[in-house]
């Protein structure tokens, strides 16, 4: 119970009548993009999106047996296309599932892909914050920010060749 309390930050009302089912289905639907009401793309931190899955599992037993699911893989699976593919750059390792035995090792194994997650979130947003500075930069050099983007195939010896080359000009515009 003390991991519970660790990590835990929801409210005191666990809802013990949700089946071990719907609970599941609940965690699996978890995404760390998601649309809100109104229909605009939102993105939790690593943090936030883990903070869901705790509330959430504060309502599954304690017989993992009873669990149709891996906290820890389940929250991988959640994590943004780039996020996931940043950790796999950064030869990530998922805990040994076969090892997950109990609650606390689940949620302990739930614990180190956030780690890992958080780490690789801030390498990205660290470079997506240089690479809008480098542009901001490059559009404050110029009158305009129009920026097209064309595709042209190169022609190569051989037969049949399908390469592309990916041209980036500037268009200045006042």
């Amino acid at each position: 119970m003390n991991l519970c309390f660790q990590d835990y930050v929801g409210s005191d009302n666990v809802d013990t009548s949700l089946n071990v089912q719907e609970v599941s289905r609940k965690i699996t639907s978890l995404r760390q993009s998601w649309k809100d009401t109104q229909g605009r793309a939102q993105m939790d931190t690593p943090d936030e999106l883990f903070n869901k899955y705790l509330q959430l599992s504060a309502s599954l037993p304690q017989d993992v047996q009873e669990w149709p699911l891996q906290l820890c893989t389940a929250y991988y699976s959640a994590l943004s296309p780039s996020l996931s593919e940043k950790m796999a750059l950064e030869q990530f390792k998922m805990p040994a599932l076969i090892m997950l035995t109990t609650k606390s090792k689940q949620l302990e194994a739930s614990r180190v892909v956030r780690a890992h997650a958080a780490t690789c979130f801030k390498v990205l947003e660290d470079e997506e914050s240089r690479m809008n500075k480098m542009l901001r930069a490059m559009m404050g050099s110029k009158k305009g920010n129009v920026m097209n983007t064309q595709y042209t195939k190169e022609p190569q010896n051989g037969p049949a060749s399908n390469n592309v080359r990916m041209e980036y000009r500037m268009t200045v515009t006042h």
